[in-house]
């Protein structure tokens, strides 16, 4: 009799586990779960968010991501010691749903609807999120970015808290910084804080068609990132349409005020808002025997190499120090052979002042079909 019995309760039991996979497989679950503790988020965020995003993942983001950048300390109390929840996701999706843009939201799960005191904070869990937009958003100041491109990486930093959470001892944090990816490349850069809970988060963010770099003289540095550092400076790299490998840079400065926000130096140096930033080499130094005129001219204007200059000039060959190249270019037919003298207008600053000259590079032809084209500068003039 004991044999039947366990016969008929096993064959329940699969008959149990069959019916849950069927509901599991046909109705939508939670976006993301989690499992355990008082701080869960018992809301199903599929419900929440458009129907339009789509949850966005990689190696270092796998779901929603607990965040506190608003904690503060008044009369040594924290305020607000509570994690909210960092959601990526794409958005402008194809029909596929490939492609779009990446987005960002904090969502603040809360007891009560913000402004509503009629329902009394419990210890239930939260009933109710608000969403703080990121980028893109509709405010006045966060219209015109959002976070990446192909992809993106964040984390959190102190820059105006100390201590540490006394709920979980883990350091207090009030920055979020985020920076975008566009082809293997850091193009895009945001920064995060905590105003009020009518404004959300501020938001300071910078843009290159190019990539960023946190150094000017090497275009992939990113080791105050890597180091937790507060990032108030970036130079964007731009590639020209240039036959030597040139880039236009320039800096991105952290304004601070009322609304903190990244500013290039286009903006306020009538010099760059003239030529859109000075002229160098894309992978950050002077190549020893350039392929073309211009680009040994501006290597020597850049390491004051005296081996690029030719060995019988037919005017003396100055030397500057301290150079800024703003525009070069070569004055040869872009539509005929190349001549063995090429002439190259330079724009540039030095600690000798503004100069505006014409180079002229004599070609060293190969002597074997090993050699390669050689160019020496065999004279300069003002323009």
């Amino acid at each position: 009799m004991g044999r039947i019995l366990a016969i008929i309760f096993g064959v329940l039991f699969i008959i149990f586990l069959v019916f849950l996979g069927l509901r599991l497989r046909h109705e939508p679950g939670p976006l993301f779960s989690f499992g355990g503790g008082s701080e869960d988020l018992n809301v199903n965020l599929d419900e929440m968010k458009p129907e339009e995003w789509l949850p966005y993942r990689n190696d270092q983001i796998k779901g929603l991501v607990r965040i506190n950048i608003d904690a503060r300390w008044e009369d040594d109390v924290l305020l607000d010691d509570e994690d909210e929840w960092l959601f990526f996701y794409r958005y402008d999706l194809k029909a596929d749903q490939s492609a779009g843009q990446l987005g960002g939201v904090i969502y603040d799960a809360q007891n009560r609807p913000r402004g509503n005191d009629s329902i009394a904070i419990s210890d239930q869990s939260p009933a109710y999120l608000v969403p703080y937009r990121l980028l893109p958003a509709y405010h006045a100041y966060k219209t015109r970015g959002y976070l990446g491109d192909n992809d993106l990486e964040y984390k959190t930093i102190a820059v105006a808290i100390e201590g540490v959470n006394p709920q979980n001892q883990e350091p207090l944090t009030d920055r979020l910084l985020v920076r975008g990816i566009n082809q293997k490349r850091y193009n895009r850069f945001a920064m995060f804080w905590w105003i009020d809970e009518e404004t959300g988060y501020g938001a300071a963010y910078a843009y290159t068609p190019g990539w960023f770099s946190l150094s000017r003289g090497n275009p992939s540095d990113w080791s105050s990132w890597d180091a937790g550092a507060n990032i108030e400076t970036l130079w964007a790299w731009e590639p020209r349409i240039d036959r030597s490998n040139l880039c236009r840079r320039q800096q991105w400065s952290l304004y601070s005020g009322d609304s903190p926000k990244f500013v290039p130096q286009s903006a306020t140096d009538p010099i760059f808002a003239r030529y859109g930033g000075e002229v160098t080499f894309c992978n950050g130094q002077a190549p020893d025997e350039p392929a073309f005129p211009e680009a040994q001219v501006l290597a020597y204007l850049e390491d004051g190499n005296l081996s690029r200059l030719d060995e019988a000039p037919r005017t003396e060959i100055p030397h500057y120090n301290e150079v800024t190249v703003f525009e070069i270019e070569s004055t040869d037919a872009p539509d005929s052979d190349m001549p063995p003298e090429v002439n190259v207008d330079v724009d540039f600053n030095s600690n000798e002042g503004w100069r505006t000259m014409t180079w002229t590079v004599r070609m060293i032809p190969p002597a074997t079909i090993k050699d390669a084209v050689k160019w020496r500068i065999i004279a300069v003039k003002d323009r």
